[in-house]
C-alpha cells in the first residue's frame, strides 16, 4: 500500500543548495588538511560530514520510494554505479599510470592490491590489515578507505530498509537501535584497537545512520522556538570541529559526535531558512560542493605525488596541491561524472552491470600490466632497486609490544614494565624513553652497551617523555606512571636515562624541566637531539639520485630539524648529557645517507640497523 512520504523524504527530489554547501566545506577541510595546512588540524572531519549526508540522502530516497512503491534495486544499483564508478576509475587509471613508474618493486605489489581493492569496495578492510604506523601514508589510495564505506552501506541499508517495510516493523526504531549499538562498539573500539575504529564499518554506520534517522523526520516536528538557532550551532560545531580536533583525540567514536550532530542541524535547518542557510547556498560553494566527489578522489593522489617528489614543506607546494585538485577535480566532473549521471535514464540496469563487470575485469588487466612493465623498468636500476628494499626494514627490532606502544595493538593501553623496566641488580641499567625514535635505538644500545649492561625501554607512538606530554591515553598514561611514580621507586638502580623524540621547538622548555626533575633520581640524563630528516623516504631519495643522476639530498634535507639541534644543545644544561644526531648522521651538512651499501634510513626519519650503528658508534661500555 502506498503511504504519504515524510517532508523531508519529499526534499530529496529537489536540490538542497545547503548539502552542497556542506559538502564544500567537508572536501576544502579534508583538501587543506592533508596539503599540509596546521591551522586546519581537524579537517579530517570532513570524511564525517560526508558520511552523514550520504546516509541522510540514501535513506530518503529509499523511504520514499518504497513508500510510493517505485523502489527497484536494480535501478538503486544502477544509479550508484553510474553515480560513482566512472569517476573512480579514471582516478584509478591515473594513479596506475603515474604511481608504477615511479614506484619501485618492492612496493608495487602493495599498489596493485590497492588498485584493486578501491575498484571492488574493500579499501578499507584492505587498508586496516594492511597498514601500521610505518607505513601507509604515502599510498596515493589510502582515501578510498571512506568510498569503500559508504559503498558497503549502500550494499546492506536497501536490503535492510525494504525488509523492515515488508515486514511493516518500525524503521526509525531499529535504524536507532542499530545506530546505538554502532555508536558504542565505536566509542569501546578507539581504546581497544583505534585503525579498527576508523576503517570498519561496524564503528563507521553510526555516522551514516545518524543521517539516515534524519531523513525520516518530519520538519514540523521541531519546536519553532530552536529553528533559528540550528543553523549557527550546527555551523559552530562543524567548523569548530575542523579547526580543533586532533588525530591524537579518540575518534571517531566520542571524538565523531560533534561534527556529526552539526551536519544534522545544518541539514535540518534548510528547511527553516537563515543566514547560515544564506552563506552555505553562496555560489563558489554550491560549486564546490557539486565537484566535491571528484575533488576528493584525485586530491590524495596529487597530494601523495607531490609529497614522494616535491615534499609539501614549502608554501608554494601545498597551495599548488590545493589548487590542481580543485582543477582536476572539476575537469572529472565536467567530462566524466555529469555525462554518465545524465545516461541515467536511458541506460536499463543490465546492460550498466554488465559493462560494470567487464571494465572491471580490463581494469584488472591493465593493473597487472602496469606493474609488469614497471618491474622491466626499474630492472634498469639495479643500484635502484637495491636501496629500495630498505623501505620494507624488518621493525621488530623496535619491539613493538607492550614495550612500544602503537595504534594498531589491542594491548596498546597495557604497558608492562615487569618485562619493560625491570633494573637488574650488578647491571648498568639504561632506560630510553620516548618515542618510535626512542624504540628504535633499544636494540642498538644493547647491543653497543654489551652484557654488562641491561637496556629497558618506556616507549609509545607519537608520545614525547615529558613531564606534562600531550596525546592519547596510552601516551599520557605511560609517562605519568614512568616519571611520576617508577623513577621515584627505581631511580637509585638506574645508571642512565635517555631521552629521545621527533622533538619539536615548543617542547624546549618542558624538556629542560623533565631533564632537571629526572637528575634528581638517577645517576645520568642523556638527550639525543632530532634525527636528521628528509622530505621524501631515504631509501627513494637514493634511488631517485641513482636513476637521475641528480644530487637530491640537500635539496630534501628538512633545515629546521638542523635549527632545533643548535636550540636544544645551547638550552639545555651543561649537567645534562646531549648528542647530537644531526652532527653524527650529517656532519658539516654531509649526510652519510648509506653505510656498506645499505641506506641509514628505512623512511622519513627512521633509521636502518646501519643507521642506528652510525648514531651510537661513540658509544662504547663505558
Amino acid at each position: 500500500m502506498k503511504t504519504a512520504p515524510s517532508a523531508l523524504a519529499v526534499r530529496q527530489f529537489h536540490q538542497i543548495k545547503e548539502i552542497d554547501g556542506l559538502r564544500a566545506l567537508a572536501v576544502t577541510a579534508v583538501i587543506f588538511f592533508h596539503a599540509g595546512f596546521g591551522w586546519i588540524r581537524g579537517g579530517f572531519v570532513g570524511v564525517d560530514v560526508f558520511f552523514v549526508i550520504s546516509g541522510y540522502l540514501i535513506t530518503g530516497i529509499l523511504d520514499n520510494q518504497i513508500r510510493q512503491g517505485s523502489f527497484s534495486l536494480a535501478k538503486f544499483y544502477q544509479r550508484r554505479i553510474l553515480r560513482l564508478a566512472p569517476a573512480l576509475t579514471l582516478t584509478l587509471v591515473f594513479v596506475a599510470l603515474v604511481f608504477f613508474v615511479i614506484t619501485p618493486p618492492i612496493l608495487s605489489g602493495d599498489l596493485l592490491h590497492s588498485l584493486m581493492a578501491s575498484q571492488f569496495a574493500y579499501a578499507n578492510v584492505w587498508f586496516y590489515a594492511t597498514t601500521d604506523y610505518f607505513n601507509g601514508e604515502g599510498n596515493p589510495l589510502l582515501h578510498t578507505w571512506s568510498l569503500a564505506v559508504e559503498e558497503q552501506f549502500y550494499l546492506v541499508l536497501p536490503v535492510l530498509v525494504g525488509w523492515l517495510h515488508r515486514r511493516h516493523l518500525p524503521l526509525r526504531p531499529i535504524l536507532g537501535g542499530v545506530l546505538l549499538t554502532s555508536l558504542l562498539a565505536s566509542i569501546w573500539a578507539v581504546s581497544a584497537d583505534k585503525q579498527a575504529a576508523f576503517y570498519l564499518p561496524v564503528f563507521r554506520a553510526w555516522e551514516l545512520l545518524a543521517g539516515g534517522l534524519l531523513a525520516l523526520v518530519k520538519p514540523e516536528q521541531v519546536p519553532g522556538l530552536v529553528r533559528p538557532v540550528l543553523g549557527p550551532i550546527g555551523l559552530l560545531l562543524v567548523v569548530g570541529s575542523m579547526l580543533t580536533s586532533t588525530p591524537q583525540m579518540p575518534f571517531p567514536g566520542q571524538g565523531a559526535l560533534l561534527p556529526t550532530l552539526g551536519t544534522l542541524l545544518l541539514i535540518l535547518s534548510a528547511s527553516y531558512g537563515g543566514p547560515v542557510n544564506w552563506l552555505l547556498r553562496l555560489p563558489p560553494l554550491t560549486w564546490m560542493g557539486k565537484i566535491s566527489y571528484s575533488a576528493y578522489l584525485v586530491h590524495w593522489p596529487v597530494t601523495a605525488l607531490a609529497a614522494m617528489v616535491l615534499s609539501l614543506h614549502a608554501a608554494a607546494v601545498k597551495a599548488g596541491v590545493v589548487l590542481i585538485s580543485v582543477a582536476l577535480g572539476w575537469l572529472s566532473w565536467r567530462l566524466v561524472e555529469q555525462p554518465f549521471r545524465q545516461m541515467t535514464p536511458t541506460l536499463p540496469p543490465r546492460r550498466v552491470f554488465k559493462t560494470y563487470a567487464v571494465v572491471s575485469v580490463m581494469l584488472v588487466g591493465f593493473f597487472v600490466l602496469m606493474q609488469h612493465m614497471s618491474s622491466e623498468l626499474w630492472r634498469r636500476f639495479p643500484l635502484a632497486s637495491q636501496y629500495s628494499h630498505a623501505l620494507r626494514t624488518d621493525v621488530s627490532f623496535f619491539h613493538a609490544d607492550s614495550c612500544f606502544l602503537t595504534p594498531k595493538n589491542a594491548r596498546s593501553l597495557t604497558f608492562d614494565p615487569s618485562r619493560c623496566a625491570r633494573p637488574e641488580a650488578g647491571k648498568r641499567n639504561v632506560l630510553l624513553m620516548g618515542d618510535s625514535h626512542a624504540a628504535n635505538l633499544v636494540t642498538g644500545y644493547d647491543k653497543v652497551l654489551g652484557d654488562t649492561a641491561h637496556v629497558m625501554q618506556a616507549t609509545a607512538v607519537g608520545c614525547r617523555p615529558l613531564l606534562h606530554t600531550t596525546g592519547e591515553p596510552r601516551c599520557t598514561q605511560l609517562m605519568e606512571e614512568m616519571l611520576q611514580r617508577w623513577v621515584p621507586a627505581y631511580g637509585h638502580e638506574i645508571s642512565e636515562v635517555v631521552l629521545t623524540g621527533r622533538w619539536e621547538q615548543s617542547e624546549v622548555a618542558d624538556l629542560i624541566a623533565t631533564s632537571a626533575y629526572l637528575r634528581r633520581h638517577v645517576g645520568k640524563v642523556t638527550v639525543i637531539g632530532p634525527v636528521p630528516e628528509f622530505f621524501v623516504p631515504v631509501p627513494l631519495l637514493l634511488a631517485y639520485q641513482d636513476i637521475t643522476g641528480l644530487p637530491l639530498a640537500h635539496r630534501l634535507f628538512r633545515s629546521d630539524r638542523r635549527v632545533l639541534d643548535n636550540a636544544l644543545r645551547t638550552a639545555l644544561p651543561a649537567a645534562v648529557g646531549y648528542l647530537s644526531a644531526v652532527e653524527r648522521i650529517c656532519p658539516g651538512g654531509q649526510c652519510t645517507l648509506a653505510a656498506n651499501g645499505h641506506p641509514t634510513y628505512f623512511d622519513r626519519d627512521h633509521l636502518t640497523v646501519e643507521g642506528v650503528a652510525l648514531l651510537l658508534s661513540h658509544i662504547s661500555e663505558d
